[in-house]
């Protein structure tokens, strides 16, 4: 008591000027996502709104309250990744998922799904469906930025892959020749080509 050392504000001073995450994302990612468009679906408006306020900095953003409203959106707007709730009316995510990745116009955009259940099965049915990737509520903006970053930066290695082999001439090989990656087209890359 009375020690001025001792004072809470000194004792957690991160608590009293948080860091904004976004400020410690390097300038050369930043500008890897910049203008790059976010699909949200999600039947549930609060969550929508979370995700909203955790994006809408750096991503353009556009969201869809039901399965059936997400697949319009999607084969209209073309987003650079879909972000959709698992349990949703109309299509469930996994329903969602399956009819955006058999779809040669929008198979090539990865898709995120959300869950408040971590049950294996459960999952496995989206990988299942083509879900690149599973992240269970309640969702920490740091990792749901960096998995953004991270989808955006493999899907620019992607399409510079398939630009090398349609400049190749070569679509349709499966095999990945374009410059080493070893990234394996799928059917539905090939039929895009």
């Amino acid at each position: 008591p009375g020690d001025p050392t001792t004072k809470d504000e000194d004792a957690f001073p991160h608590e009293l000027e948080p860091i904004d995450f976004w400020e410690t994302i390097p300038m050369e990612k930043l500008l890897l996502i910049k203008g790059k468009k976010v699909l949200i679906a999600d039947d549930n408006k609060a969550v929508r709104d979370y995700l909203r306020l955790v994006l809408e900095t750096h991503f353009e953003l556009v969201e869809a309250a039901n399965g059936k409203e997400a697949f319009k959106k999607a084969e209209e707007q073309l987003p650079d990744i879909i972000i959709s709730d698992v349990l949703m009316p109309e299509l469930n995510g996994r329903q969602l998922c399956k009819k955006l990745k058999a779809n040669a116009g929008t198979s090539h955009i990865p898709v995120v799904l959300l869950t408040s259940q971590s049950e294996g099965k459960l999952q496995a049915a989206g990988y299942e469906a083509g879900a690149d990737l599973y992240l269970t509520k309640p969702i920490k903006k740091e990792i749901l930025i960096q998995v953004c970053i991270n989808l955006i930066q493999s899907a620019g290695v992607r399409q510079e892959t398939l630009l090398n082999q349609l400049l190749a001439d070569m679509p349709g090989k499966g095999k990945g020749e374009g410059k080493g990656t070893g990234i394996t087209l799928t059917r539905a890359d090939e039929e895009f080509l």
